[in-house]
């Protein structure tokens, strides 16, 4: 075997190579935005958890959201303590860039029986590096659409 063979063996094996690497892509990783650009002015990590379509809550003194239902819903692993218990808030902090949507609207708390003021369609994000109190993550919602009920 000459030398043009061998560089055309070699360039043929590299080629080969480089189609088969590009048909194995690794999964997709969780959407980030480390600018804040998705959520707030700052630049720390918000990561993409869920959507929320049509969730039951109320606004509460400061501005956040109450949900009806604990958040996140889905099972992602990353929000399961090492005792296999799932880390859910019901409290959750408006991001910056929606929170005008909240502006002129009135403070409402979930009494007990009474319906809950608000429907919310947005996305959550959580806080990866904030330290949270106990076994409650910091999640943020960025609210795309909110209605009052009645």
């Amino acid at each position: 075997m000459n030398l043009t063979q061998f560089c055309r063996l070699a360039t043929v094996g590299v080629l080969c190579l480089s189609l088969g690497a590009s048909c194995h892509k690794e999964p997709p990783k969780p959407t980030s935005c480390r600018d804040g650009t998705c959520c707030m002015k700052d630049s720390r990590p918000y990561d993409f958890v869920e959507m929320i379509e049509n969730a039951p809550a109320d606004i509460g003194p400061r501005r956040g959201l109450i949900f009806k239902d604990p958040l996140p819903r889905l099972q992602d692993p990353s929000f399961v303590a090492s005792t296999g218990m799932k880390l859910q808030a019901t409290a959750v902090g408006v991001c910056e860039l929606s929170s005008a949507k909240l502006m002129n609207l009135p403070s409402t708390y979930p009494a007990d029986g009474e319906p809950y003021s608000y429907r919310v369609w947005g996305k959550l994000y959580h806080d990866r590096d904030a330290q949270p109190f106990g076994m409650i993550p910091i999640l943020y919602v960025y609210v795309d659409r909110i209605e009052k009920v009645k």
